[in-house]
């Protein structure tokens, strides 16, 4: 994991229905995906499919998608201000 600035896609954050993740914004471009979590920290996630993020985005618990498919799969860094 590396700290760097990342801009946030257009259209910003889409809210979440999860106990640990606050908001997700994606680029399908670049295929990077922002998770912003409820404790504040703000991360970016390379190489996310659009598939992958609708996926994360549809299944019935966000966070254990996320924890299961995306979290310590994909290559990350975190954004910093």
């Amino acid at each position: 994991m590396t700290k760097n600035k990342h801009p946030i896609p257009t259209g910003g954050f889409k809210p979440v229905e999860s106990s640990m993740i606050e908001g997700v914004a994606y680029d399908p471009a670049s295929q990077k995906m922002h998770v912003k979590f409820k404790g504040g920290d703000h991360y970016v996630y390379h190489d996310i499919t659009p598939q992958a993020h609708h996926d994360m985005l549809a299944a019935k618990s966000v966070g254990k998608h996320f924890a299961q498919n995306i979290r310590g799969r994909a290559k990350h860094s975190m954004v910093t201000a």
